[in-house]
C-alpha cells in the first residue's frame, strides 16, 4: 500500500458524484470503486462471499465492515492500479476509522455539495425512468437526513486531516468537472511522485510522519500500559470562559498537573527535541501540526510525570475530532470532561474587553469555529462512559470554582506534593524544580507584561490618593490596580482617570495663586507630609481595611477612587492645621473642594451625588463616624440600585406575562399528535393538511442549528441562537423544547398563536416528551392530545423494513424507541384519544371523527362521510364481480415442470377462450413495464385496504412488496367471455380455495416425470448456477409435497412429452369446464411412423423444394444441406421433428450467445447457424470436429 493513492468521493444523494467519477476515470485513468457495485457484483456472481452478503441483506442486516474492506482490498489488488476513487465511502465515522486502521489513510477527499431541493428534483426525474423504488420524495428526503446525520460527520472529520476539496455540483456537469480538475491534477501529481519514490508533501504525509513518530518514539507501544493508573480530564469551554484561571486554581488546591498543548508545543520546539524539530519544520512551511504528532508530544509529557502525581488537566484539548481520535486510540481514553459554558453574548463582551480581538466580527468567527470544531467533540464525549461536568462560567470566579472543585474532588483527595517529591529520583526532582522555577519566572514575566506602565500605575495610585506608607505598600496598590484592570478593562479606566485629571487641573489652576500666598516652607512641608502620609496613621489599620473592602465590594473601582480622594483632602486639612495655617488654607481647600465636587456631582446620577455628599460631610465627623457614614452611603446606593433593578425586572416580567396571555388567547386550538416512528402519523397529518388546509396549519418551529442547503428562515424553521432561545424558554414563551445533538428545537407560543390568528387549528407532530411539556404549559387548555398506535409491533417492524432505506441497526433503534414511546403513552388520562392505523383509509376517517369529537364543529357532515362504499355497496360489488367470472383455471406445479410452456401454448392457440388477469403489486415499475399491462402498480395502504375488504382472491408478501390477484382483474377477463388462467403456487391456490369465488375455480397440478428428469431439465437450460438448481429442486420437492392433500386438486397430469402433455392439458380442461373446446381442438395426435417406414424414407432422394430467393441464398451460403433436414425427419410429428433438426443447434447457439455477449446478437446467431450447417448440423466449437475452433464473430 506504500505506493497506493486513495481519494474518497463523497456527497449527498443526487449530487452527481457517479457522473463526475466517470469523467475522472476518462481523463485521468484512475480506478473507480463503488462499494455498492462491488456488493451487487459478488451477489450476482454467486461467489461464497456473495452468498454470505445475500443472506445478511435478506435478513435485513447491514453488511459488516470487515466484508466491505475485504471486497475493497481484493478489488484494489486485482485491479493492477495504484490510484483509486472510492465512491460513496465511508458513510460513517466508524467505517472511516476502521478503513484508516486496516487499509490506509486516504490522501484526499472530493466532496460534492448540492442544495437539497436540487437533489430531490434530480432524483425524482431519475425515478421517472429508472424504476428504482427508492426514487420517491419521502425516501429521498429520508436518505438526505441519513446523509446529514452520518456522512456529514465524516466530511467534517476529514476536513481536519486531509486535502479536502468541496465542489458545488448544482451547476451543469462540465462546469462542475472544471472545478474538479485542479484537485485531481494535484492528486495525480502526488500519486506520480509516490509511485516514483519521491517524497510526498501532503497533509496525510505529515500525519504519516506523526504516526511514525508516535509509534517509533520512546513511548511507542507502551503508552496505554504506563498510564493505566493515571487520571486524565479534558478541559473544554466556550471562548472567553477563562478556563486557564480555573485550571490554575485546581493546580494550586489539588496539585494536579495542567498541560496546555500550545505551551507544550512551544517548549518542545524551544528544546529542539526530535518531535519539536518535526513540528518546527511543518510550521515553517505553513502547515498545521498533525494531531498524531501533537498527541505524541502529549504522551511523552504524561509519561515523564512521576507515577504518584499523574493527575492531568488537558487544557483546551482536544479541539477537534482528529485530536480526540488520535489521543483516545494512541494514548488512553479520558476519565472525565470539564466543560465550561456561558451565553454567547457574555462571551462576546468578555473577549472584546480583553482587547485581544480587533472587532466583534473576529470574536464571532472564533465562536463559530468553536461550534464547528469543538462542539462535536463535546457532543460525542457526553455519550461516552466518562464523568462529564457542565459548569456555568458566567458567574464570579469563586462561584465557578466551587462547581469545578466539586467535580475534581470526585477523583479523590488532593495529591500530597511532598509525597510526590519524595518518590522521585534526585535527578528528576532537580529537573522538576528547574522546570518549576522556569515556569514561575515565565509567570512573573507574563505578569509584568500584563501590568500597565509604571507611570500609569503611579498616576492612578496618586489619583486614588493611596499613599505608599499608610498601611498599603506600593506593591499592594499596584496589585489592586492590576486586579481592576483585569476585571473592568484597563483602557476604560485610563479614560476615566484622564477625565478626572482634567477636572482637577482646572480647579488647581484656580487655587494656585491663593495657595502661594501661604508660607512656602510650611506649604512645602505640608505637601511633603501629604505625600508621605504620616498623619494617615490616625486611622487604625482595621478601619482603613474595612473601608477599602466595603467600597471595593459595593461601589466599584471608581467609587473607591473618589473615597480615596476625599480621604487625602481630609488628611491635607489636618496637616495644615498642625503647622498653624489651618484657617487660611482650610478656606482655600474648602473652596477648591466645593468647586471640584460640585462639578463632579453635576455629572453623576442623583444616587451617586447623594452618596458623595454624605461622604463630604464626613470631614466634620470623627474617624469612626466618617467610616460609618461612608459605609451607609455605599449601602444606600446599592440598595437603591437593587430596588430600581427589581422594579425594572418586575415591569419586564409583567410585559412578558401580558404578551404570553395575548398569545394564548389567540390560539384557536392545538392538535397534538404523537406516535412511534413509522406508525404513519405523518401521512395522516399530511393528508389532513392537504384536504383541510383551511382548518389546520403547521406552526414553524425554532432551532439553534444553522440552516441546511435550501432551508429558508421562517419557512422551514425560525433559525435563532441558543441565548435568545434559552431566554424565551426561561420566560415561558415556548410550549415545548428539546436539546438534540447539541441543538435546541422547540415550538413557541408566538408561532402557534400565528396559526390561530389565521383562524386555523395548529397541528403539532411531536413525541410524548414534548407533549408532556405542552401539558404543563400555560396553553394546555387549548390542546387536545391524540396517540396513533400501530396494529402491532410486528406490523410496525414490517413497515420500517419495507422502506428499504435504513440499516438493521437503525431499524432496531426505531423499534426500541417505538416500544418506549408506546410505554410512555400509557399514563392513564394523558391522551384524550387513541387510534390504530391498520388501514390508511379507515384510520384517516377515524382520525377526523376523533378530531371532531375533541374539537366540535371542526368538520362538516360531508367531511365525515365514511370512506369508500358502504358495507351493502361493497357486498353488492363483490357479488357482481364473482358472477362476472366465466371460470378460473388455477395451474400449479414446481419451477421447471413446463406449466408456463403449456399455458403459453394454450393462450397462443386459444386466446379467444382464455386470458391472463393482470396482478397488483406495491413495488415500483421496472424499466419497460407499463401500469395495467404488466402489473397494476399501487401502494401498500390501498392494496391492504382491498385485501381487508375481501377484494383480492389471493396475495403474498415477497421481499417487502405485496403481490396479488384481485377479484376485479379476474372479473374483467370473464366480462370478455374468457376463462381466467392463474399460474400460481400452492399457497396462492389455498387462498383462492377460501375465497368468495372458489366455486368458479378449477385446480390442476402439473407433475414432472420424476425429480431426476426435472433436474435434467433445469441443468439443461445452462443458465443457472449449481446453488440455484439445488434451491429449485428443494422448492419443487416441497411444492409437490404440499400438493398431495387429498381432494385439493381437481386433476393432475405429467409433463413427460410436450405434445402429449399439451393434449392431456386440453382434455383435462374440457373435463373440468365442459364446452370449452370444439371436437377439432381435441383431435388426437397422429401416431409416429413405424421404424421400417422411417428407415425406408432415409434411402429416398430428397424431394425438390421450391424456395424463395432469400431461402435459396440462405441454403447456398453455408455449404451442403444438413442431413438432419431429411425426408425421414420431415415425416416426424412437429415436436420430434424440431428435436431432430434445429433444437440442438439452437440450444448450443443460445448458450454460446450467453457466454460471448456480442454487440450484434442476431448476427452472432445467424453466423453460428451457418457454421453449424456447413459442418453437418453441429458447430465445430460444440461438436469438437470440423475446423480449428476459431471463428470470427464480427
Amino acid at each position: 500500500m506504500d505506493k497506493v493513492t486513495i481519494v474518497f468521493v463523497l456527497g449527498a444523494p443526487g449530487s452527481g458524484k457517479g457522473t463526475q467519477c466517470e469523467k475522472i476515470v476518462e481523463k485521468y485513468g484512475w480506478t473507480h470503486l463503488s462499494t455498492g457495485d462491488l456488493l451487487r457484483n459478488e451477489v450476482l456472481a454467486e461467489t461464497e462471499m456473495g452468498q454470505q452478503v445475500n443472506e445478511i441483506m435478506a435478513s435485513g442486516q447491514m453488511v459488516p465492515n470487515e466484508l466491505i474492506f475485504e471486497l475493497l482490498t481484493n478489488a484494489m489488488a486485482s485491479s493492477g492500479s495504484s490510484r483509486f476513487l472510492i465512491d460513496g465511502f465511508p458513510r460513517t465515522v466508524d467505517q472511516l476509522m476502521e478503513f484508516q486502521t486496516q487499509i490506509k489513510p486516504c490522501d484526499g477527499a472530493l466532496v460534492f455539495t448540492v442544495p437539497e431541493e436540487v437533489a430531490v428534483e434530480r432524483l425524482l426525474a431519475r425515478g421517472a425512468t429508472s424504476g428504482r423504488v427508492d426514487d420517491n420524495e419521502d425516501t429521498i428526503r429520508e436518505r438526505m437526513n441519513v446523509f446529514w446525520s452520518e456522512s456529514q460527520q465524516v466530511i467534517e472529520f476529514l476536513a481536519d486531516s486531509v486535502n479536502l476539496h468541496e465542489v458545488d455540483s448544482a451547476a451543469p456537469e462540465e462546469e462542475v468537472f472544471a472545478e474538479v480538475i485542479p484537485f485531481m491534477d494535484a492528486m495525480d501529481a502526488l500519486a506520480a511522485d509516490r509511485e516514483a519514490g519521491r517524497a510526498v508533501d501532503s497533509g496525510m504525509a505529515s500525519d504519516a510522519d506523526a504516526n511514525s513518530a508516535a509509534d517509533e518514539g520512546p513511548n511507542g507501544g507502551r503508552v496505554g500500559s504506563e498510564l493505566s493508573e493515571a487520571t486524565v480530564v479534558y478541559v473544554l469551554g466556550t471562548p472567553g470562559c477563562d478556563q486557564d484561571t480555573q485550571c490554575e486554581l485546581v493546580r494550586k488546591r489539588y496539585n494536579w498537573t495542567v498541560i496546555n498543548p500550545e505551551d507544550m508545543l512551544s517548549d518542545e520546539i524551544d528544546k529542539n527535541s526530535e518531535l519539536g524539530k518535526q513540528a518546527a519544520e511543518l510550521l515553517a512551511v505553513g502547515q498545521d501540526v498533525p494531531s498524531d504528532l501533537l498527541v505524541a508530544m502529549l504522551a511523552k509529557t504524561l509519561i515523564a510525570a512521576p507515577p504518584v502525581s499523574r493527575r492531568f488537566l488537558l487544557n483546551g484539548f482536544p479541539k477537534h475530532m482528529a485530536q480526540l481520535e488520535a489521543f483516545e486510540t494512541r494514548v488512553r481514553p479520558c476519565d472525565g470532561v470539564l466543560i465550561l459554558t456561558m451565553p454567547e453574548e457574555v462571551a462576546v463582551e468578555r473577549l472584546l474587553a480583553s482587547q485581544e480581538y480587533e472587532s466583534e466580527e473576529a470574536v464571532r468567527d472564533l465562536l463559530d469555529a468553536f461550534r464547528v470544531e469543538t462542539q462535536p467533540v463535546i457532543d460525542i464525549l457526553r455519550d461516552q462512559n466518562v464523568q462529564v461536568a457542565d459548569v456555568d462560567a458566567a458567574g464570579d470566579m469563586d462561584e465557578v470554582f466551587a462547581q469545578v472543585a466539586a467535580f475534581i474532588e470526585g477523583f479523590g483527595a488532593p495529591l500530597d506534593p511532598a509525597q510526590a517529591d519524595d518518590t522521585q529520583p534526585p535527578q528528576q526532582q532537580q529537573e522538576q524544580q528547574e522546570q518549576q522555577e522556569q515556569q514561575e519566572q515565565q509567570e512573573q514575566e507574563a505578569e509584568r507584561e500584563q501590568q500597565p506602565p509604571a507611570g500609569d500605575v503611579d498616576a492612578e495610585a496618586s489619583e486614588g490618593g493611596w499613599p505608599g506608607q499608610g498601611g498599603y505598600t506600593e506593591e499592594q496598590v499596584k496589585a489592586a490596580i492590576r486586579i481592576q484592570a483585569a476585571q473592568r478593562g484597563y483602557e476604560g479606566r485610563r479614560k476615566v482617570a484622564a477625565m478626572r485629571e482634567a477636572k482637577r487641573a482646572q480647579v488647581a489652576a484656580d487655587t494656585r495663586a491663593v495657595a502661594t500666598a501661604a508660607e512656602g516652607p510650611a506649604a512645602a512641608e505640608g505637601e511633603g507630609t501629604v505625600g508621605g502620609g504620616s498623619a494617615f496613621a490616625e486611622y487604625t489599620d482595621e478601619q482603613v481595611e474595612a473601608v477599602v473592602r466595603i467600597q471595593a465590594a459595593r461601589r466599584g473601582y471608581q467609587d473607591r477612587k473618589r473615597v480615596a480622594m476625599m480621604r487625602a483632602e481630609l488628611l491635607q486639612q489636618q496637616q495644615l492645621q498642625a503647622v498653624g495655617k489651618e484657617q487660611e488654607l482650610a478656606e482655600v481647600a474648602a473652596t477648591a473642594e466645593d468647586t471640584a465636587e460640585a462639578t463632579e456631582a453635576a455629572e453623576m446620577e442623583p444616587e451617586a451625588a447623594e452618596a458623595v455628599a454624605d461622604a463630604q460631610g464626613a470631614s466634620r465627623l470623627s474617624d469612626e463616624e466618617a467610616i460609618v457614614r461612608i459605609q451607609a452611603a455605599g449601602r444606600g446606593y446599592l440598595d437603591r440600585k437593587k430596588v430600581a433593578a427589581m422594579k425594572a425586572e418586575a415591569r419586564a416580567q409583567a410585559a412578558l406575562e401580558a404578551k404570553a396571555e395575548d398569545q394564548v388567547s389567540a390560539i384557536r386550538g392545538m392538535l397534538v399528535v404523537c406516535g412511534p416512528s413509522g406508525v404513519g402519523k405523518g401521512t395522516l397529518i399530511g393528508r389532513l393538511m392537504s384536504d383541510h388546509g383551511d382548518k389546520f396549519g403547521f406552526s414553524v418551529s425554532h432551532t439553534t442549528r444553522g440552516p441546511r442547503p435550501g432551508e429558508q428562515d421562517g419557512v422551514h424553521y425560525h433559525f435563532t441562537n441558543r441565548d435568545s432561545m434559552q431566554h424565551g424558554v426561561n420566560a415561558g414563551l415556548f410550549l415545548e423544547y428539546a436539546d438534540v445533538h447539541g441543538n435546541m428545537y422547540g415550538t413557541s407560543l408566538e408561532a402557534v398563536a400565528a396559526v390561530g390568528q389565521s383562524g386555523r387549528i395548529a397541528v403539532l407532530d411531536i413525541d410524548v416528551q414534548g407533549a408532556t411539556k405542552i401539558k404543563a404549559s400555560r396553553a394546555a387548555s387549548k390542546a387536545r392530545f391524540v396517540f396513533v398506535d400501530p396494529p402491532s409491533l410486528e406490523v410496525l417492524e414490517g413497515r420500517l423494513r419495507g422502506r428499504g432505506t435504513e440499516t438493521e441497526d437503525k431499524v432496531r433503534l426505531r423499534l426500541s424507541n417505538a416500544t418506549a414511546e408506546i410505554e410512555r403513552s400509557r399514563e392513564p388520562g394523558f391522551f384524550d384519544a387513541r387510534l390504530v392505523n391498520d388501514d390508511l383509509e379507515v384510520a384517516y376517517h377515524r382520525f377526523k371523527t376523533t378530531i371532531e369529537g375533541l374539537l366540535p364543529g371542526t368538520f362538516s357532515p360531508e367531511d365525515l362521510r365514511p370512506p369508500g362504499p358502504s358495507a351493502e355497496e361493497l357486498e353488492a360489488k363483490v357479488l357482481a364481480q364473482v358472477s362476472a367470472i366465466r371460470g378460473m383455471l388455477v395451474v400449479c406445479g414446481p419451477s421447471g415442470v413446463g406449466k408456463g410452456t403449456l399455458i403459453g401454448r394454450l393462450m397462443s392457440d386459444h386466446g379467444d377462450k382464455f386470458g391472463f388477469s393482470v396482478s397488483h403489486t406495491t413495488r415500483g415499475p421496472r424499466p419497460g413495464e407499463q401500469d395495467g399491462v404488466h402489473y397494476h402498480f399501487t401502494n401498500r395502504d390501498s392494496m391492504q385496504h382491498g385485501v381487508n375488504a375481501g377484494l383480492f382472491l389471493e396475495y403474498a408478501d415477497v421481499h417487502g412488496n405485496m403481490y396479488g390477484t384481485s377479484l376485479e382483474a379476474v372479473a374483467a377477463v370473464g366480462q370478455s367471455g374468457r376463462i381466467a388462467v392463474l399460474d400460481i403456487d400452492v399457497q396462492g391456490a389455498t387462498k383462492i380455495k377460501a375465497s368468495r369465488a372458489a366455486s368458479k375455480a378449477r385446480f390442476v397440478f402439473v407433475d414432472p416425470p420424476s425429480l431426476e428428469v426435472l433436474e435434467g431439465r433445469l441443468r439443461g437450460r445452462g443458465t443457472e448456477t449449481e446453488d440455484k438448481v439445488r434451491l429449485r429442486l428443494s422448492n419443487a420437492t416441497a411444492e409437490i409435497e404440499r400438493s398431495r392433500e387429498p381432494g385439493f386438486f381437481d386433476a393432475r397430469l405429467v409433463n413427460d412429452d410436450l405434445e402429449v402433455a399439451y393434449h392431456r392439458f386440453k382434455t383435462t380442461i374440457e373435463g373440468l369446464l365442459p364446452g370449452t373446446f370444439s371436437p377439432e381442438d381435441l383431435r388426437p395426435l397422429p401416431a409416429p411412423p413405424p421404424p421400417a417406414v422411417v428407415a425406408a424414407a432415409a434411402t429416398l432422394q430428397p424431394a425438390r423444394v421450391i424456395r424463395s430467393p432469400a431461402q435459396q441464398s440462405f441454403s447456398t451460403r453455408g455449404g451442403p444441406v444438413s442431413p438432419a433436414a431429411s425426408v425421414a425427419a420431415v415425416a416426424l410429428p412437429v415436436r420430434q421433428y424440431m428435436d431432430a433438426t434445429v433444437v440442438p443447434v439452437l440450444r448450443e447457439a443460445l448458450r454460446s450467445l450467453n457466454e460471448a455477449r456480442p454487440d450484434d446478437p442476431l448476427k452472432f446467431v445467424a453466423e453460428f447457424l451457418l457454421e453449424a450447417r456447413a459442418n453437418g448440423g453441429r458447430h465445430p466449437l460444440t461438436a469438437g470436429k470440423g475446423g480449428n475452433g476459431k471463428t470470427n464473430w464480427g
